[in-house]
């Protein structure tokens, strides 16, 4: 099974899935800068762009995980580029969302709260992207929880 370059690239998310230490970690921070870049687009636009790039990433992803020879392979990090995206649709774009966001995803991705713990077994690329799709709408939850406590602290 052959990737092409571009297929290479969307999966690692730019390449950072080769990144030698943590590389989902490293592209879920990455993916905050490119959050920051798309905040202010209306949030249908966002939207958009997380329904696009999911739905792109399924075929991909699947066929990714027979070049890498294993499922949910350390380089595919696409799943946690739209994971933080989820996270982050409609908060406020301030340094405690993004840090809370960073953090919350990345806490819930590795933890893997039922149904993702479930989901996760999926075969191919929809499993691989729905756990962190999951990951993301707690986190996104989770983010609104606790800006709403300090607001009326």
């Amino acid at each position: 099974m052959k990737l092409s370059f571009i297929e290479k690239c969307y999966v690692t998310g730019c390449f950072l899935g080769y990144y030698p230490v943590a590389p989902a970690t490293v592209a879920s921070l990455f993916t905050i800068f490119l959050y920051f870049a798309i905040s202010n687009l209306s949030p249908l636009y966002y939207l958009s762009i997380i329904i696009l790039m999911f739905i792109i990433a399924i075929p991909v992803v699947t066929k990714a995980e027979k070049y890498f020879g294993k499922k949910d392979s350390k380089e595919i990090v696409i799943d946690e580029v739209v994971g933080v995206l989820v996270t982050m649709f409609m908060i406020p774009e301030f340094k405690l969302g993004a840090v809370l966001g960073f953090f919350l995803f990345r806490f819930f991705d590795i933890l893997k709260i039922w149904p993702a713990s479930k989901i996760e077994k999926i075969e191919g690329g929809l499993g691989v992207m729905l756990d962190d799709i999951i990951a993301g709408i707690y986190a996104n939850i989770t983010i609104r929880i606790i800006l709403l406590v300090l607001k009326y602290l």
